[in-house]
Formats: structure tokens, sequence, C-alpha cells
């Protein structure tokens, strides 16, 4: 869930409201602004991993 805290705040390109991706999904999030973002996720599970360079 996206809450902006400015306006043009976003996660993903998603102003405000949810941002839902397929499961298994790989994404590299970008966020611009400021945002209160929450993240729901089944059985808590997500992986964090470096971008590919040419999207650094």
């Amino acid at each position: 869930m996206i809450i902006p805290l400015e306006s043009g705040a976003n996660f993903c390109g998603t102003t405000a409201g949810w941002r839902v991706f397929e499961p298994m999904s790989e994404h590299f999030p970008t966020v611009e602004g400021k945002a209160l973002i929450m993240f729901f996720l089944p059985d808590g599970a997500i992986e964090y991993k470096a971008p590919p360079s040419h999207l650094q």
C-alpha cells in the first residue's frame, strides 16, 4: 500500500493505493518522493537482490 507524503511521490509508478506484483515475480522497486509503503507478504517472504547493472 502506498501513502504519498508529498505531491508526486510514487512507488513503481503508483502514486497512491495498492500495487500488486505476481507471485514469484522479480522486480526492482523504484521510489520517487516521500511516501509510506506497507508490504503484505505471504509468509513474510521477500528476498532483496541488487538490480542488474543496466538498471543501476
